[in-house]
């Protein structure tokens, strides 16, 4: 029933689509659509905050570590003359002041609950991209893969096409928060520590927007030109995973079409 509503809804959507879907008391899964590789945009943060738990796992890295906002591969005038790693943040790093040191452990914060760029790039330095990649190739995100920093300012939008982008499965995103409910990630203790700067994410246009108040919600957005991308838990009385990607399309035309599948999910989970 549910897998034919969202079908429905999207059979005629003007773009690439995909939804991905889990009742997390009876197990059921379904997916509609294109559910293999999008445009990470946002996304690519929480592929990048596993990896930071894992070598805080590890203790190669601690959370009351420190890090100077004003290095010049993270921070830097979005007028200025195109560099290695630009860096200017959507976020609030680029108004700091920029003697300013933050732990890991804010850094963490930042990136996640106002997915603030800067915040991204300073962890990714300091992660390692083929850490990043190696981690999640370990716990079964094969097509996921971060590739590059974020670009930011024109300089960097006129090279872009020749830039090999971040790219996450929306069906590995299904796979990674059932391991994450599960606390199957990494540890139980990291997995819950996940969960909880999830439900702290600004961004609540999306999956948030048609559910209740007093409903919890766990995702990470990522929005790009022509991409759109929701991904979480709802934690209804019987909660369920979402995740959903757009891409080669109208952002606001995407927003609406993944609201109204949410409410669809919403009212009608454990009827698939």
């Amino acid at each position: 029933m549910l897998l034919e509503m969202i079908n429905n809804r999207i059979e005629h959507f003007p773009g690439d689509i995909g939804i991905g879907y889990v009742d997390l008391k009876s197990g059921k899964k379904c997916y509609a659509g294109n559910c293999d590789v999008y445009p990470a945009a946002g996304l690519a943060k929480l592929l990048l905050l596993i990896e930071i738990f894992n070598q805080l796992n590890e203790g190669k890295i601690t959370e009351d570590e420190k890090i100077k906002l004003a290095d010049e591969r993270y921070y830097r005038d979005e007028h200025a003359e195109n560099e290695v790693n630009p860096i200017i943040s959507y976020g609030i790093a680029r108004y700091l002041d920029p003697s300013l040191k933050l732990t890991v452990r804010d850094v963490c914060t930042m990136m996640m609950v106002i997915s603030d760029n800067t915040a991204f790039n300073i962890l990714l330095d300091k992660a390692g991209i083929d850490k990043v990649n190696d981690t999640l190739y370990d716990i079964g995100m094969n097509k996921s893969r971060i590739n590059r920093f974020m670009l930011f300012g024109k300089a960097d939008r006129e090279k872009e096409d020749d830039i090999v982008d971040n790219y996450v499965s929306v069906s590995e995103l299904t796979a990674l928060y059932e391991k994450m409910y599960n606390g199957q990630v990494i540890s139980e203790d990291f997995s819950r520590r996940m969960l909880d700067l999830l439900k702290e994410h600004q961004r609540t246009n999306i999956i948030p927007y048609p559910i209740p108040d007093d409903i919890s919600v766990a995702h990470q957005t990522g929005l790009d030109e022509g991409v759109v991308l929701d991904a979480g838990i709802i934690y209804s009385e019987e909660p369920f995973i979402l995740a959903m990607g757009v891409k080669n399309a109208d952002v606001r035309d995407a927003e609406a079409v993944m609201r109204d599948i949410t409410t669809m999910c919403y009212e009608n989970h454990g009827k698939q």
